[in-house]
């Protein structure tokens, strides 16, 4: 299920991905995953919806009851990210319950964003 899945993702305008995850959710069970992440069957729904924009923990969550794990990876090869920015990609682990609930594995280049700090959850 995730190797058709990457392809959504990697080209997929945001509606597209919600359509996927909306059939992937319908197919594992909509009420299954909400008894599962917690979350009303109304909420996935409206998530996933044609004017949905879920939240990263949201989508986290149902990504874990799906059995699947979000990662990032650089849009252009590594050795040119790191030959023009320089440092090293980063690991960055996002915990609501255990060390491995989703993984967002990404090349940080060049160092945070302006961005960075803006959020505070």
């Amino acid at each position: 299920m995730a190797d058709s899945l990457e392809p959504v993702f990697e080209s997929g305008s945001p509606a597209e991905i919600r359509r996927v995850l909306k059939r992937v959710a319908r197919a594992h069970g909509v009420s299954v995953l909400a008894r599962e992440t917690g979350l009303t069957r109304e909420a996935i729904y409206k998530a996933l919806g044609d004017q949905g924009n879920p939240t990263l923990d949201t989508l986290s969550r149902l990504l874990e009851a799906m059995e699947l794990r979000l990662s990032v990876r650089a849009a252009r090869a590594p050795e040119k990210a790191r030959a023009s920015r320089g440092p090293s990609p980063a690991s960055v682990a996002i915990d609501r319950r255990s060390a491995n609930r989703c993984v967002i594995s990404c090349g940080l280049e060049g160092g945070p964003s302006q961005d960075a700090g803006a959020e505070k959850g």
